[in-house]
């Protein structure tokens, strides 16, 4: 799926062994700049929009032409028949425990300096996590694509984030809330890039081609934010 990538840009693909909740296998792939050290940005899935997915695919193309290593985290938890069937305190004791696991597997990479942060959907939650137990997440810039604003501990740690964040989120959202995004702008640091008429997955009216000029302008504005 890098392939593309790799034909103008020079990294070794790899996997880490990252074992998460009960000691399952978490997917993933390690995009290493061939210098094998430098900035180090970490991409999170949604629940049924994975790392091969438009947003998150052109967003690990845009880091890694930043110079970036990309640890790009394909936990399909959609998948997963025992996290789907569980409640919400066990889904949600999972994700951190998750989150856990891949924030020891990023510090035990040497020689790498965290610098973006960056998730869809659900995998704001584990965003939110990190940054409200790991002190040195706080001085990285986090890029939060489609929150979910109706958990408070997404907003709370959105707002008590210290770095430089980069919220995007369509206007035809279900989870879209004026009143939370006013909150993030007034009590953060969040700068907001709304979709007029975006859904969930960042698509507008119009069919695939209106959808892909907003794509276009969306990576315009993820590049201005991660150099």
């Amino acid at each position: 799926m890098y392939k593309s990538l790799g034909e103008t840009m020079s990294f070794d693909l790899e996997t880490l062994d990252i074992e998460g909740y009960n000691g399952k296998s978490i997917m993933n792939k390690f995009l290493k700049q061939k210098s094998g050290s430098g900035p180090l940005s970490v991409v999170l899935p949604g629940l049924r929009y994975n790392v091969d997915m438009p947003i998150l695919y052109y967003t690990t193309g845009i880091l890694l032409a930043a110079g970036h290593s990309v640890l790009s985290v394909d936990i399909r938890y959609s998948e997963i028949q025992e996290f789907m069937s569980g409640s919400s305190q066990e889904r949600t004791k999972w994700m951190f425990k998750d989150a856990e696991t891949i924030y020891n597997t990023i510090q035990g990479l040497e020689g790498f300096n965290l610098s973006v942060l960056a998730g869809k959907s659900l995998g704001t939650i584990l965003m939110s996590y990190m940054v409200q137990n790991y002190l040195d997440i706080q001085e990285c810039k986090t890029l939060w694509l489609t929150p979910l604003l109706h958990h408070d501990l997404v907003v709370n740690q959105m707002i008590a984030h210290k770095g430089k964040s980069l919220v995007v989120i369509g206007t035809a959202d279900s989870i879209y809330d004026d009143d939370k995004i006013s909150r993030l702008v007034e009590e953060g640091k969040c700068e907001i890039l709304a979709i007029p008429r975006g859904n969930h997955s960042l698509d507008v009216p119009g069919g695939v081609l209106e959808s892909m000029k907003q794509l276009t302008s969306i990576m315009s504005s993820f590049n201005d934010f991660v150099r």
